[in-house]
């Protein structure tokens, strides 16, 4: 700058927006409860907007957030505001966001969709405190001596967003996949997918619904549950077919009606073995360390492996762990498909890690637990903030591979954040101007993915930029 003394530098290596404003028009249009003035309006979508982007540049706090937000972006941000905001995103919001983002993703995909993943997954709350909502229950983030609500997500073949719904805590996971996929063809009822999900959700009321709405599904198959003469057939190897190329053999059973394909892994036997072999050194190192070893007694999981000899000596149960190692190696699934090849089944299964990676880009990458609010509405709000944080984040990513450029999400908050600019203000005019640093090609790229004009000159800041 020319005259120093006529322009003051008001902030140094600001993101620059962090994600292009593009990226979150899709998912960000409030539904208050109430109506308001459009200056009101336009506020509460403002806010919103800030607060997932901050969401998606550094996931923290709603106090920490705006806090950054202030020192170092220069957007004054008071954080009763942001939990007024939180409380106007009511369930007509949250329904209109899911069908805008389902929109989204469909469209990305020019509306071909031939599956759909469905999984759940436990969020917990720093509390012992219960209500009909935050409830104890199994808990997949090992934290059961903490309340929880239960998470039903469903994605598309490349992980992206369809629609995600909030059960209590104490549900069982098998008993939200109805109500999840009813939710889901309310909204696209032209939706003729396959339904994929893993074993927990193979019960005869969801398998039957899904048939008597003549729709397809790839359901895990609990193998140890079936009956008798169905599981001895299916230990039977020998009799299974060898697929050419590969290592593994392939059984075609019956049941009830429905095609049974269980696929024979040698390496995946190994592994199994090698599980329980650590289950096993681990549940010894517990007992010799313990006092009173009867205590551990029904626990489940690699407690099953012991049982009680006498009054009181605890020892391996040497029979379950010969019938356990039987089942080494095999993996099996149901479904109402009869045409397709069974290698084609089990791989349109094993996209299942699609949505189980989404799971974890949640909880590790956007922090969507533990939670801290306490309300339902609050509750649902935050649920509704990480999910919006969460398409967006997957959108790009979409968008980036097809430009061969694979970069986790991490990677993308990383390229954004060395996207920067500085803003500095002439004192004379009160006019400022942005000033835009240099670009990585990860930055370059994410720009090209969404089709936003990156500019490296200095240019001046509209008044409704602020």
């Amino acid at each position: 700058m020319a005259e120093h003394t006529k322009a003051r530098l008001l902030h140094d290596a600001q993101p620059a927006l962090w994600p292009p404003k593009e990226m979150a028009e899709m998912a960000i249009t409030a539904k208050t409860k109430a109506p308001q003035s459009p200056s009101r309006f336009k506020a509460v979508n403002r806010l919103l907007y800030n607060m997932v982007m901050a969401r998606l540049a550094r996931p923290e706090s709603k106090r920490a957030s705006v806090q950054r937000m202030t020192y170092d972006c220069g957007i004054p941000i008071p954080v009763h505001k942001v939990y007024r905001m939180m409380d106007t995103l009511n369930d007509t919001f949250i329904d209109r966001l899911q069908q805008r983002i389902a929109d989204q993703s469909l469209d990305l995909l020019a509306r071909e969709l031939d599956v759909i993943y469905f999984d759940c997954t436990t969020l917990y709350f720093e509390s012992v405190a219960d209500d009909d909502l935050r409830q104890f229950g199994y808990s997949k983030d090992g934290k059961s001596r903490e309340v929880q609500i239960l998470l039903a997500l469903m994605t598309t073949r490349e992980g992206l967003p369809v629609g995600y719904q909030v059960f209590p805590g104490a549900n069982w996971e098998g008993a939200s996949y109805l109500p999840m996929r009813q939710s889901l063809l309310s909204r696209h009822p032209d939706i003729t997918a396959v339904h994929v999900a893993d074993a927990g959700l193979m019960t005869d009321a969801n398998l039957t619904a899904i048939e008597n709405d003549n729709e397809h599904y790839i359901m895990g198959a609990r193998l140890r549950s079936l009956p008798t003469r169905l599981t001895e057939q299916i230990l039977n190897t020998h009799r299974y077919r060898s697929l050419h190329g590969t290592e593994y053999s392939i059984g075609v059973f019956r049941y009830k009606g429905r095609r049974l394909v269980v696929s024979y892994s040698p390496a995946r036997a190994r592994k199994d073995a090698a599980d329980r072999q650590r289950a096993v050194d681990k549940l010894l190192k517990k007992l010799a360390n313990s006092d009173n070893p009867r205590e551990m007694m029904g626990r489940g999981g690699r407690w099953r492996y012991i049982k009680l000899m006498g009054k009181s000596r605890v020892v391996l149960d040497e029979d379950k762990l010969r019938d356990d190692a039987r089942w080494d190696g095999l993996h099996g699934v149901i479904t109402n498909l009869r045409n397709i090849p069974a290698m084609e089944l089990l791989a349109r299964y094993r996209g299942l890690w699609r949505i189980e990676e989404s799971f974890r880009i949640a909880k590790t990458d956007l922090r969507i637990r533990p939670i801290y609010h306490w309300t339902a509405t609050r509750i649902m709000a935050h649920i509704a903030l990480c999910f919006m944080a969460f398409s967006l984040i997957r959108h790009l990513g979409h968008r980036l591979a097809g430009l061969d450029m694979r970069l986790s999400p991490r990677g993308i908050r990383d390229a954004l954040a060395h996207q920067q600019c500085s803003i500095v203000r002439d004192d004379e005019s009160g006019q400022r101007y942005v000033i835009p640093s240099t670009t990585t090609k990860e930055g370059k790229a994410i720009y090209k993915a969404m089709g936003v004009k990156m500019g490296t000159t200095a240019y001046e800041l509209d008044q409704d930029e602020d």
